[in-house]
Parts: structure tokens; C-alpha cells; sequence
């Protein structure tokens, strides 16, 4: 994600003038608590590491015996206990152990802060990070205590410098198109706003104009920009566009834009593969009460997938909140066909012909469930008037069977004749 901008650049192999001062302090600081840790606590402190002398300590002895009990890892994993087990294989007090632990863990947390500071403001403030964690009072105590608190932190601080060091740092004169100022002011960026245009290529040209690099979309733009809803749905490719960040909870997202942006991507000029991705962004959007058009969207192409299930939990889902509209039923019992339910999808399908009673592909697909379920003389009833409108030589020939079981022999013959008729 885009970040302030650093120091100024130093020459080719060149080692900035505060580096060695801050890796000097964190030094210092770890042969501190070092010392502490083997000097100064040799008992146990009843607040800070009774965790470790009632549980952590015994656990790790049962897993270097081979005896672990998973019992014991219903709230807190595993992983303290055998990292006390596999340092203390070799023998060796676990107090001890635990405490080295911490020692170890207290200087990664600094070396993870202090680059992060660093990363984001310049050497300066790496150096002030490290010297501010060295003077505060509960980091020192875990710093050289037996318990959790301080590998935690290093694993939680090593990651999230993995994840800064991982995106790409904007550059001096960076600027981000967003329709919100305090992107800009959080990642040390020119704001050029959000413009309202209809086309990709509008919006292209503006930010190049603009000298735009990133652009960020939101939840929020969703709604007042509606024609680029897509952008919140990361299975668009769109060229030009590279993906930096997104969060799913109050969905936006953080592009970087390359040479190749603005010209439209291939499924823009498929209607229905725009709506999917429009749909798809829009769900996590809009209140519940808006989506049941786009979970309808998705139910549709869950159902082409070959996932019925799925469609039916957005079915009905939408349902919830548009139980009158026949589209709902008629996907809810397409879906319930699928997964081999036919007299639940009957159900759905006859809500569909009360909503609708001229509708002859819900009669149609209400006749197809009833003879699903073996109730052959109900699907006559409810293809009565329908043996015209169809040239599916397997519908016909359940129509067949059904009008016959009914005791319907002209509908029955008229069935036969359009089966075999033309070849069939």
C-alpha cells in the first residue's frame, strides 16, 4: 500500500547515517534484558508467569515426551509449548528457556517496529521507536519474563513488516484518485478527486492528466459511482489495473494504475458477465434489502456452475425480502431440482404459477417437479395447454407419460405427435 515517502536516497551502498545507532540501541537493549532475565529473575513472578508454572511449562514436558493432549489446545494453540519443547530438547531448565525466549522475541519486536517507523517516516523515527519501547515499563518486563505476551508480539510485529515491505512505496509526487481526502493524508499522497464519468476511458484520461498513480474505490463510491461497481470485485481483471489492498468489511479497494489503463476489458462488452461482476461487488455493498436483484444474478450463475446449493442460499436470501416476486421461486425450485428435491421444488414452483399465472415456463418447470416426485396426474394438470409450446422431445415424452397416467389421451396423442414429428 502506498506509504510516505522516506529519507531522501543515500548513494549506492552508502549505509544511512542513523542506521547503525538504532541497531546499536536495540543491541543494547537486548543485552539489558539479557542480563535481567539470568541475574536478576531467578524466581518466578506469581502475576506476569503463573501461565507458564501452571500450564505452558507442563504442556511442553508432555510434548517432549511424545504425550501431547489436544484437550488442552481448545483456547490457546500449540505452537509456545512446542517451541519450549523442541529449545529445551536438548535438556535444560524451561524457566530458563522461556525466559531466553522473550529476550529474543523483545529485540525481533524492536527490529520489526523500528523498521516499520523507518519504512514509513525515515531512519529518524526507526530510532525514536526503538528508544520509546525501550524505556516503557510493561515491554521491558516481558521483555525478560517466562510467558506468551512478548513472542506473541514479535510474530504479530514480524508480520506486519513482512506485509509493509511487501507492497510497493509510493514515490515523491505520487498522487491518488479517491473521492476521500484522508487516503491522501494516511498515505502521505496528493489527492486528485474522483471524477464522474461513464466510461473507463474518461476516467483513465483524467487520472493521467491528473498524474493520478493509485486509485482507490470504496463502498462509499459504489453508491455515487455506481457505473464502476465492478471495481470492488476482485475477480474483474480489468488492464491496466493491479490490485494493492482490499477489505472485505466496508469493501474498497487500492489499485495501482499502469500504462495499459483505460482500455476496456473483454467481458465490459458482455452484458451478462458485467452484471455478474456488478453483482457480486454490490452484495457487499447494499443493505440486504437492495441485493436480492444481484443474489439473484449470482443464484443464476451459481446454478450454471453447477452449484445449487449456493443458489439456493442466495434464493433465499432474496427471498427474505422480495417473497413476491416469482423470479425468486422459480430459481429457488430450479435449485432444489438440482439438488434431487423435487417435491420441495414443486412447492416453489407453484408459488411461482399463484404469483404468475400466465407464466407457462413456471407451469412448465411446476409439471417437471411433480413428475420428479411420481405425481403424474398434478404434472398433467399443470401442462394442460402447454404441449405446443415446447419442442424438448424428453419434456414431451414425460408429457406423454403423465397425460396418459391421467387418463388424457388426446393430450397424450398430441404429446406423441409433436415427439415424433419433423424426425423425432
Amino acid at each position: 500500500m502506498p506509504r510516505r515517502p522516506t529519507d531522501a536516497p543515500q548513494s549506492a551502498g552508502a549505509i544511512p547515517p542513523l542506521r547503525l545507532p538504532r541497531y546499536a540501541l536495540i543491541a543494547l537493549v537486548t543485552l539489558a534484558l539479557l542480563g535481567v532475565a539470568l541475574l536478576l529473575h531467578p524466581v518466578g513472578d506469581y502475576h506476569a508467569e503463573s501461565d507458564f508454572y501452571g500450564g505452558y511449562r507442563a504442556g511442553a514436558l508432555m510434548l517432549r515426551h511424545a504425550l501431547p493432549d489436544p484437550a488442552r489446545y481448545g483456547v490457546v494453540g500449540p505452537l509456545y509449548e512446542a517451541l519450549l519443547a523442541l529449545l529445551g530438547s536438548a535438556g535444560g531448565d524451561l524457566y530458563t528457556i522461556a525466559k531466553l525466549l522473550s529476550v529474543a522475541s523483545a529485540c525481533a519486536a524492536l527490529i520489526a517496529w523500528s523498521g516499520m517507523l523507518t519504512v514509513a517516516a525515515g531512519e529518524l523515527a526507526g530510532l525514536w521507536m526503538v528508544a520509546l519501547l525501550a524505556v516503557n515499563p510493561t515491554f521491558a518486563r516481558y521483555g525478560y519474563s517466562a510467558a506468551t505476551d512478548m513472542p506473541a508480539l514479535a510474530l504479530e510485529s514480524l508480520a506486519l513488516l513482512f506485509l509493509i515491505r511487501a507492497g510497493d512505496p509510493a514515490r515523491p509526487g505520487d498522487r491518488v484518485m479517491s473521492r476521500k481526502g484522508h487516503i491522501g493524508y494516511y498515505s502521505g499522497l496528493e489527492v486528485v478527486p474522483f471524477p464522474r464519468f461513464s466510461t473507463l476511458t474518461e476516467l483513465a484520461e483524467e487520472a493521467r492528466g491528473s498524474h493520478a498513480r493509485f486509485l482507490y474505490y470504496s463502498w462509499y463510491e459504489a453508491q455515487l459511482r455506481s457505473e464502476f461497481s465492478w471495481l470492488l470485485d476482485t475477480t474483474a481483471t480489468v488492464p491496466g489495473l493491479e490490485l494493492v489492498a482490499f477489505t472485505r468489511d466496508k469493501a474498497s479497494a487500492l489499485y495501482r494504475m499502469g500504462p495499459d489503463f483505460g482500455r476496456d476489458p473483454d467481458w465490459l462488452s458482455d452484458s451478462w458477465l458485467t452484471r455478474l461482476h456488478e453483482a457480486r461487488a454490490l452484495v457487499g455493498v447494499l443493505p440486504d434489502s437492495l441485493t436480492a436483484p444481484y443474489r439473484l444474478a449470482l443464484a443464476e450463475d451459481a446454478l450454471e456452475r453447477g452449484a445449487p446449493q449456493v443458489a439456493l442460499d442466495l434464493a433465499d436470501h432474496a427471498g427474505r425480502f422480495r417473497p413476491r416476486e416469482p423470479v425468486v421461486w422459480m430459481t429457488r425450485g430450479r435449485a432444489l431440482l438440482d439438488l434431487s428435491r423435487p417435491e420441495d421444488a414443486a412447492e416453489s414452483f407453484a408459488r411461482a404459477v399463484q404469483l404468475d399465472s400466465l407464466d407457462a415456463g413456471a407451469r412448465r418447470a411446476l409439471g417437471i417437479a411433480l413428475a420428479g416426485a411420481g405425481k403424474l396426474n398434478e404434472a398433467a394438470r399443470a401442462w394442460r395447454g402447454l404441449v405446443a409450446d415446447t419442442d424438448d422431445p424428453e419434456l414431451l415424452k414425460a408429457m406423454e407419460r403423465a397425460f396418459t397416467a391421467a387418463g388424457e389421451a388426446a393430450a397424450a396423442d398430441s404429446a406423441r405427435a409433436r415427439r415424433h414429428g419433423a424426425g423425432r
